[in-house]
Formats: structure tokens, sequence, C-alpha cells
């Protein structure tokens, strides 16, 4: 029989039942099979929700259908607080400053935290948008979407993931995993959150950071030999003064 930490009260509204008291014995309703449940809530075991005797619950359902209404309810909570919910993901540098071995990715990568509820103020739950019916779509004024998927043992499908829509998987394998949207920061960082489609590097000349080292020989003008070795951008530049010969070894 499942046991859960989640239920609805009678005004609809999702209720943690670490949050209940022993004033709170009532009956509530499974987010999963919509059936009656009570609130255990005794000291010597941990509190949960039971279900009546011989009810039928399916824990895949319960727990998508828990991911969406969670995140929904925290979602709009974070919107009528004015308060932050947060996407945080790994954002590369790739330096285009030469073509002899560019654009190169630099080794070390910043993490981008956005706020979502600065930038998109709307949002819906299994609503059509362009072909697919996203779990939950978050929308700005400018039409631009981001979809949100809630992953318990079926992953976004290729042709989503092949759109170009910017998505955000987030796979719940149990109730643990909901505390991820709890905490409203989803982030790259925890292997239960999937980013898509995301702008993942920033293009630009990030020279000044580059590890790549060049042993060259130098020819000055005069017949002057000398041999070093340079930062590889240093040996581009290098190249581009006609005062020196400049040729690797």
């Amino acid at each position: 029989m499942i046991r859960n930490r989640f239920a609805l009260d009678d005004n609809n509204q999702i209720i943690d039942i670490q949050n209940l008291t022993i004033y709170d014995r009532k009956n509530y309703i499974c987010l999963g099979c919509k059936d009656i449940l009570r609130p255990v809530l005794g000291a010597a075991r941990e509190k949960h929700f039971r279900h009546k005797v011989g009810a039928e619950c399916n824990g895949e359902t319960y727990l998508h259908i828990l991911g969406k209404r969670l995140f929904e309810h925290t979602y709009r909570s974070c919107l009528k607080n004015c308060q932050p919910f947060e996407i945080c993901f790994k954002q590369y540098k790739v330096c285009t400053f030469c073509h002899l071995q560019g654009p190169c990715t630099i080794g070390n990568f910043n993490l981008i935290k956005y706020d979502l509820v600065l930038l998109f103020k709307e949002i819906s739950i299994e609503e059509l948008d362009s072909q697919f019916i996203p779990d939950i779509t978050l929308k700005n004024p400018a039409g631009e979407v981001v979809y949100i998927e809630i992953a318990v043992s079926h992953k976004c499908s290729d042709v989503k993931l092949q759109s170009g829509k910017r998505i955000i998987e987030i796979a719940l394998k149990d109730e643990k995993d909901a505390d991820l949207i709890l905490l409203k920061l989803l982030s790259s960082e925890d292997k239960g959150i999937t980013f898509h489609n995301f702008k993942n590097s920033i293009r630009g000349n990030f020279s000044s950071e580059c590890t790549k080292n060049a042993d060259i020989v130098m020819v000055d003008n005069a017949g002057k030999r000398s041999s070093r070795r340079v930062k590889w951008y240093e040996y581009v530049q290098m190249l581009k003064n006609k005062d020196i010969h400049v040729t690797r070894l």
C-alpha cells in the first residue's frame, strides 16, 4: 500500500503531511487515484497519508501528478508573493580570437542563474502549445516559452527535444525528489534536473584566459634568432608582426 507524503485538502490545495498536527485529523484526497486518504500523525510512526483498505493507486500516476501540481502551486505562490523561483545551469566560454586552433572552449564554465518569475508571468498545465502538450508551460508577453516536464518513467520524446524548445526536465523517482521543486531552485548540478536547448555557451574574445602554449622560434630583420614558449594568443599576434619571422617548433 502506497504511503503518501502529499494530498489535496477540501480547497484542492496540496498539503504536505509534515506540516500537519494532531488537530488536522480529517479526510484528504489522493492526487493519483482521487480516493480518500487519512493522515497518520502518531509519534510512533513516520507521518504519512494512508489509503483505505483495498484502494488501488498507481504510484507512477501519483508522482507525475504530484510533480505537476506541486510545481504549479509553488510557482504561483512565488508569483503572488514576489519570491524568486530560480534556475541554474552551466554556460561555457567559446573563444573566437584566433582561427588556427579556434573556436576553442575555455576550460572553466560559469553557473548562470535566472529568476523564472521575473521572466515568465504565465503558467499553465497540459495546455496545447504548437504541436506539443507539455506538462507545464511558462510563457512571457513576448511569446517565449519554457516547458517543464515531469519524468517519472518516461523521458522527453526526441521530437520534443529536437524542436528547439527550451525544456527543463525534472526526474521524480520518489517523493523525496519533489524537494527539488520546493527549494525553488532547479540546478544542473542536481542529477534529477536536465536542461535541454538552453544556451550553454557564449562566444567572444577570451584570449586573455587562454591556457594553450606554443614553442616558437623567432628571427628578426637583423637575423637574430631566439626561441621561447609563449601563450597561444601571443603567437597568433606575432604572426601579424612583419618585423619578425615566427615558426613553431
